[in-house]
């Protein structure tokens, strides 16, 4: 007797109830004398109709193809035992001893529970991990270093876990060293940095690639780290509480991180380094000291990402000269975008809206180039250039701010050309370097409304 009673529930003529695809795998390892059976269930399409029940359904398609094949017995239970991988439940030293027992390229599939770890995982080989859900499959260590470091040119998928790090000791949650990752729907969290070692939720070292969705990184130092020549994809991920940077791109990583939420982190959303050059595009940033943050040489370009709530929205220093387009830097407690040390490069087309401060300010040596931006309702000046700096300030539009629309200091060299300013409180164009005949033509003008 064989029937499918519950959604979730696969029952055997022995009386065994199949809940899950671990089961299944697991059974397929240890009871060859119910081979026969699971065939028997494959040939009438039961045991595809249970997959799809319980949310297999890329393996049902699998299961399919087998059954369509017409393959004979043997052939079609090696075929569905590749499919299923290999369960793995219990503890972690069973965790431990089916990673290294693994031939590569299988797939592990992890039921749920905690895995408590007396050692960290070392994964030199390529494999599928696959867990119940990061709320159900927890893999936890309190050892230095890191949970689980994947090292040389391999390949991994990784889905469901959840990775957390409990000691007090320095360690990276997930290391990624020169291969290729797949992460989706995990969790890193608890990286702990001791005297400047360790702290990342997940580390890309050297020339680590991969692609990175719908996964959250919280209470690490940094909740995800590229550095060297790291080039992976961050897409739809949370990185949340982290006690520096959310994001942070060193040396000469590149990559793209897109649409992904960076809320709370204490220092930065978003922060590059170096000389790094990522693409960061529709990224949410909100409630960070700073939301976006550039340092040092690097440049890359940010576009159409939204920066809340922080204190600065935008920061550019050093010598760093992005290309920042489409931004939108509102409702920030200081400034919308901040340029200050020799920084340039280019703001087109931002909005720096609602600002407790100045929507743009541009200070020290820095020379960026300001072009089209739309900076509105700002508690201080629309846009403001101060100290030496310099740059050229082209077609922006400046309105309805409390103070200046555009300010130039005494020792500015920047220049202003074309720029429509309306409607701010005091003057519309305050330039210091041209005192006193500029107030003569620089008082507020209305801009006629059309009747």
């Amino acid at each position: 007797m064989r029937y499918i009673d519950l959604p979730n529930h696969l029952t055997l003529s022995n009386g065994r109830a199949l809940n899950s695809i671990i089961d299944l795998a697991e059974l397929l390892e240890s009871e060859s004398s119910l081979t026969s059976e699971i065939f028997s269930l494959l040939c009438d399409q039961d045991l595809e109709i249970w997959l799809r029940r319980i949310g297999g359904e890329k393996i049902a398609d699998q299961v399919e193809e087998i059954r369509l094949a017409g393959k004979a017995s043997d052939d079609a239970m090696v075929e569905l035992r590749k499919i299923l991988g290999k369960g793995v439940s219990g503890d972690g030293n069973t965790l431990i001893k089916a990673l290294q027992d693994a031939q590569p390229g299988i797939t592990l599939r992890i039921g749920a529970g905690v895995y408590n770890l007396s050692e960290p995982l070392l994964i030199q080989k390529s494999l599928v991990l696959e867990g119940q859900g990061k709320e159900q499959t927890r893999i936890v260590s309190a050892c230095a270093d890191s949970v689980l470091k994947l090292e040389g040119y391999c390949n991994w998928r990784i889905s469901g876990i959840a990775f957390e790090h409990h000691g007090i000791d320095g360690a990276d949650v997930v290391v990624v060293k020169d291969g290729h990752l797949v992460m989706n729907y995990c969790l890193c969290k608890g990286g702990s940095a001791d005297y400047r070692i360790g702290g990342n939720g997940l580390a890309f070292l050297d020339g680590a690639k991969g692609e990175i969705s719908r996964c959250g990184f919280r209470d690490n130092a940094f909740g995800i780290l590229i550095s060297g020549q790291s080039n992976p994809i961050l897409v739809d991920n949370l990185c949340q509480d982290n006690k520096i940077s959310g994001i942070i791109y060193s040396d000469i990583s590149r990559g793209v991180a897109r649409n992904n939420v960076c809320i709370g982190n204490k220092i930065d959303g978003i922060c590059v380094v170096n000389q790094g050059q990522p693409m960061l595009e529709g990224n949410h940033c909100r409630g960070n000291q700073y939301g976006i943050a550039y340092y040092h040489s690097e440049g890359g370009k940010a576009c159409d990402n939204e920066c809340i709530g922080n204190d600065y929205g935008i920061y550019v220093d050093g010598q760093a000269q992005p290309a920042l387009e489409g931004n939108r830097c509102r409702e920030n407690k200081i400034i919308g975008i901040k340029y200050r040390g020799s920084s340039g490069g280019i703001a087109r087309n931002n909005e720096c809206s609602g600002n407790k401060g100045k929507g743009i300010s541009v200070g020290e040596q820095a020379q960026p180039l300001l072009e089209g931006n739309r900076c509105r309702e700002n508690k201080g000046t629309g846009i403001s250039y101060h100290d030496s700096s310099g740059g050229t300030a082209r077609g922006n539009e400046c309105s309805k701010n409390e103070i200046f629309g555009i300010y130039a200091g005494e020792q500015v060299l920047s220049v202003l050309v074309g720029n429509r300013c309306y409607n701010n409180k005091i003057i519309n164009i305050y330039d210091h370097r041209h005192l006193p005949p500029a107030w003569a033509v620089s008082i507020r003008v209305k801009v006629p409304t059309a009747k």
